[in-house]
């Protein structure tokens, strides 16, 4: 083999490893937005049980959100899960509890909050780059002792759900391409998942590329 052909062939690899990483790069942010989205599911529904288990009330409360979607590769996004003081049946109205503690429940006087807080803004120990919290239209939901939302109609959707969008900032900002994976919470307390990817921004939801899930809960819920 002459030294000609074996530098054709390190060209060859050097641009299909080229190709490769570039690939990758765009991919990346795609499977970090459906993991935080998918994760934050699991909270909810974990909240619920909590909530169901324990006979107090239990909330997800959004802290931190993107005030800038379309403004460059910096992304926001942090919630936290608390546990309640109270039940829904010891007042008459709602919420109930005047104390919230972020999970671990803290004992002994000593405050323990690492595990009920999850961060994925760009720069923190757990950042998700390109992987923001879209303003929400409600920051807290609180479950009671049954497992209900206790939320005013207000903060309900016409489908019936309250709603929590994570954005891939990466495919609006760089590729011009909405693309979103969102948690629907339903008045029952049950969580979907759904999103849209690789659709030109301002398609209506629900076009080609829309990606439903059932409830973690094993309900089947699809709304309402």
């Amino acid at each position: 083999m002459s030294l000609v052909e074996v530098c054709i062939v390190v060209c060859i690899f050097g641009l299909m490893a080229a190709m490769a990483s570039q690939s990758m790069s765009g991919m990346l942010p795609s499977w970090r937005v459906k993991r935080v989205a998918k994760e934050f599911m699991v909270e909810c529904q974990q909240a619920r049980d909590l909530a169901i288990a324990q006979g107090v009330e239990y909330r997800v409360l959004v802290d931190t959100w993107d005030t800038d979607p379309a403004g460059g590769e910096t992304s926001y996004g942090r919630y936290k899960v608390q546990r309640g003081n109270l039940g829904s049946s010891e007042c008459a109205a709602t919420p109930c509890s005047d104390v919230w503690d972020t999970l671990p429940v803290d004992e002994g006087g000593v405050v323990n909050d690492g595990q009920g807080v999850h961060e994925f803004t760009r720069g923190t120990p757990n950042g998700m780059p390109w992987v923001s919290f879209q303003e929400p239209r409600v920051a807290a939901i609180v479950f009671d002792s049954r497992g209900f939302l206790e939320s005013s109609s207000a903060d309900f959707d016409s489908s019936g759900t309250i709603n929590f969008v994570f954005l891939n900032k990466r495919a609006l900002v760089v590729d011009g391409m909405n693309e979103w994976w969102q948690v629907s919470i339903s008045r029952a307390g049950f969580a979907r998942l759904s999103g849209t990817y690789s659709t030109p921004i301002g398609a209506p939801s629900g076009t080609s590329g829309t990606t439903n899930f059932p409830s973690s809960s094993g309900s089947g819920y699809v709304g309402g």
